[in-house]
């Protein structure tokens, strides 16, 4: 059975001073908890957390079955008084206060995992920008439809240098990243599917149907994919 007491924990005071706006904060916190990752080394902070909330929901003396998905569960009053009020044994006090400042900040864990995932993304491509790239692609087949939309079968797309815009982001990225932001914001943040995002790397890598629409200039938008899975690797996996 998950432990836990309660505490009269208040969510620790970020350092708002020239501060503009609440965008500001959420982007000093979401800078605060990427540091604390990388220093830790603890890149399943989220995993850990939930985990262990969702063993306190179904271990409570008066449990009533919670059932649903993540969303229905992390959504309940039970969850909202157990984030609030207790705090949990065996991680360090900094999941606590992620767990709290995400409810104040962001309307919960969930949402701000979301977020996080985003910020990566976006932080990792900063980092490729100025790298050189390669148009080339190993593409297993390719077809050019009408009105400049082209349709493609990516072999491996963690090694497609080329870079796409999304509807999600003002600037391009790896096709990888590209996949991974269009997946993240069209089924777990708008469908508040959060059970994919431990599960996101599957949108970086591997074989792919893609589609995107290319303009006169040679920019490329990234429209819909589809991850392949032939029948020997899942015999394999």
């Amino acid at each position: 059975m998950s432990e836990f007491h309660i505490t009269s924990t208040q969510p620790l005071a970020l350092n708002t001073t020239n501060l503009n706006s609440t965008e500001d904060v959420k982007t000093l916190f979401l800078r605060e908890v990427h540091n604390y990752i990388v220093a830790n080394n603890d890149s399943k902070v989220f995993e850990v957390i939930i985990s262990k909330r969702l063993e306190q929901l179904n271990n409570l003396d008066n449990s009533c079955n919670y059932e649903g998905n993540l969303d229905a569960k992390y959504n309940s009053d039970t969850m909202s008084a157990l984030v609030e009020d207790t705090t949990l044994f065996g991680v360090p006090n900094f999941y606590h206060y992620i767990e709290l400042q995400s409810l104040s900040l962001f309307g919960g864990l969930l949402p701000f995992w979301v977020e996080y995932k985003r910020y990566t993304l976006l932080l990792d491509n900063v980092l490729l920008k100025w790298s050189k790239q390669s148009e080339q692609a190993a593409l297993l087949a390719r077809c050019e439809l009408e009105d400049g939309y082209v349709a493609e079968l990516v072999q491996n797309i963690e090694n497609d240098e080329r870079r796409f815009l999304t509807q999600f982001a003002d600037e391009s990225l790896p096709l990888s990243s590209a996949n991974t932001l269009m997946n993240l914001e069209t089924f777990v943040r708008q469908q508040h599917w959060y059970e994919m995002l431990s599960e996101l790397e599957l949108s970086s890598n591997g074989e792919h149907f893609i589609l995107y629409q290319q303009d006169n200039e040679g920019h490329k938008t990234l429209v819909s994919s589809a991850k392949i899975q032939r029948w020997r690797e899942k015999m394999i996996g």
